[in-house]
């Protein structure tokens, strides 16, 4: 049953029971209103932070360094020499979508321990892999777009 005051404002008999329960005339909706703005603001935060956390774990792609194939590669696979029919040298490792398969055979051989070869130096485990993580975040970033 809807009831009209003096001031044009309409309420029904429950939400003036409510009003009054809650200690007045239109306080509800206030406290409802400060419930979901707080509410809103706790979501927002959240999602924030996920979003800096998910950002943070994701660390940037570096680019395989070209200091360290011609360190640990270049003296066997160049131009000349092609050990294994494969020349390092000539390769864009800026641009190792050019020619996937061969950085693929690369990673699967750094990978694998098999090269560098027993006997000649060898970059630390670490630099390595960092160099592995790097090509393969290339390959699948060059994938991605095509």
């Amino acid at each position: 049953m809807a009831v009209s005051l003096n001031t044009n404002y309409k309420f029904d008999k429950r939400s003036a029971r409510a009003d009054n329960l809650l200690g007045g005339s239109g306080l509800l909706r206030h406290r409802i209103a400060l419930t979901v703005v707080v509410l809103a603001a706790c979501v927002a935060a959240f999602v924030a932070q996920t979003n800096v956390k998910a950002a943070a774990a994701q660390p940037a792609i570096v680019h395989p360094d070209g200091a360290l194939l011609s360190k640990y590669c270049f003296a066997c696979h160049n131009s000349k020499s092609r050990a294994g029919g494969l020349a390092l040298d000539a390769k864009d490792v800026a641009n190792v979508g050019a020619d996937a398969e061969t950085w693929e055979k690369v990673i699967r051989k750094l990978q694998a321990g098999a090269m560098p070869p027993v006997g000649r130096p060898r970059p630390d485990q670490q630099t390595a892999d960092a160099f592995v993580e790097a090509l393969e975040a290339q390959l699948d970033k060059e994938a991605a777009l095509h």
